[in-house]
């Protein structure tokens, strides 16, 4: 029952998220074409063309920002208002005569706001990628790409491998579920100020809800404050002792403080998840 849950939250993201991932993708491409041919030089001796390339390079900068940026707004408004519609909107009461568990309900739309931020995380990438292989001339003729772009990323991570050796693997472990907690930790507090905001308020249930997601990132950055002021000097000590470890004890360090902000982080995201499922279950009333 998940998995037609799930595909029915990810049509509703995928018809709109398509078309708007194709077109950041195609924009990158032109923007790639047109700063390359602004660069080889040989067009811009042609006044009209020049001019052409010019406008067609502010055209394709303005289009690609709006794109890319709409693509980070629009996925994620979506799967919240699809989170919201199916929940504590009209729709709230046909969703829960399913013959569904209400946490299958919910799991279904954190797997799928999960999924569209790594689809947004890909396209970034590959948006990234062609415009380094395109953009720069090519090194001799009868080439298209240029492969520095390669030989870069190969000595950079050379040069990681010497310095860490095989504990970059744990590095980049730590480093990507972080990334993925993260991502867990977001989709949590959204979908937990709205569940708040849709069951104290009878009236302006998204206003309450925006209010409520201003409020909890303002304490955040308040605690934050706090604890880069009265615990400065600890981190300060902190950071001199990792300087005076040396090889395997230094390595250790590293992957150990990853490993605890990993853990807080991954608690943080739990706890969201825990009270917004408590809340569905036990104090939502559709009545």
């Amino acid at each position: 029952m998940l998995r037609k849950l799930l595909k029915y939250d990810m049509a509703a993201v995928w018809k709109i998220w398509v078309p708007l991932a194709a077109s950041t993708v195609g924009m990158s491409l032109v923007l790639a074409l047109a700063v390359r041919a602004l660069w080889d030089g040989g067009f811009v001796e042609n006044g009209f063309v020049g001019m052409a390339l010019y406008l067609t390079l502010f055209a394709s900068i303005f289009g690609f920002l709006i794109l890319w940026i709409g693509l980070y707004i629009v996925t994620p408004l979506l799967c919240y208002i699809r989170y919201y519609k199916n929940f504590f909107s009209d729709q709230g009461y046909l969703t829960f005569t399913l013959p569904v568990k209400r946490r299958d309900l919910y799991l279904s739309k954190v797997i799928n706001a999960f999924v569209w931020s790594v689809a947004n995380a890909l396209v970034t990438l590959l948006v990234v990628v062609l415009l380094l292989l395109l953009i720069p001339p090519p090194e001799s003729a009868g080439q298209f790409i240029n492969p520095w772009f390669y030989r870069i990323l190969g000595e950079a991570l050379s040069a990681l491998w010497a310095m860490t050796g095989g504990w970059s693997i744990l590095y980049v472990l730590e480093v990507g579920l972080l990334l993925c907690v993260t991502s867990l930790c977001n989709i949590g507090l959204f979908h937990l100020c709205i569940t708040i905001g849709s069951v104290v308020a009878q009236k302006h249930k998204v206003l309450t809800a925006v209010g409520i997601y201003m409020g909890v990132n303002f304490g955040f950055s308040f605690l934050g404050q706090f604890f880069s002021l009265f615990f400065a000097s600890p981190i300060m000590g902190l950071v001199s002792m990792m300087e005076a470890l040396k090889g395997t004890q230094l390595h250790l360090a590293v992957a150990v403080l990853f490993l605890l902000i990993l853990l807080i982080a991954t608690t943080l995201a739990v706890v969201y998840h825990l009270v917004t499922l408590h809340l569905i279950e036990r104090k939502l009333n559709l009545a």
